[in-house]
């Protein structure tokens, strides 16, 4: 084992600083992308129509289903 080796692993220190400065970067990222889809959702009223839509689009699978679908003991 040499000098630049962690010892739990025999591996590159750089191999490990490169693996956590690549997660740091992960992180940044998917921590942005969710500001941005929140910001989205806030602005306009965009959350509130696609909260809306999707209420709606389930509301009717619920009506269908009740209408076309039996329990088999009624």
């Amino acid at each position: 084992m040499s000098g630049n080796e962690l010892p739990m692993s025999g591996e590159p220190a750089k191999h490990w600083m490169f693996r956590n400065f690549v997660s740091i970067v992960q992180l940044v990222i998917v921590i942005l992308l969710v500001g941005l889809a929140v910001w989205w959702a806030l602005s306009d009223g965009n959350g509130e129509r696609v909260w809306e839509s999707f209420y709606h689009f389930s509301q009717g699978i619920v009506r269908w289903s009740h209408d076309h679908l039996r329990y088999p003991w009624e």
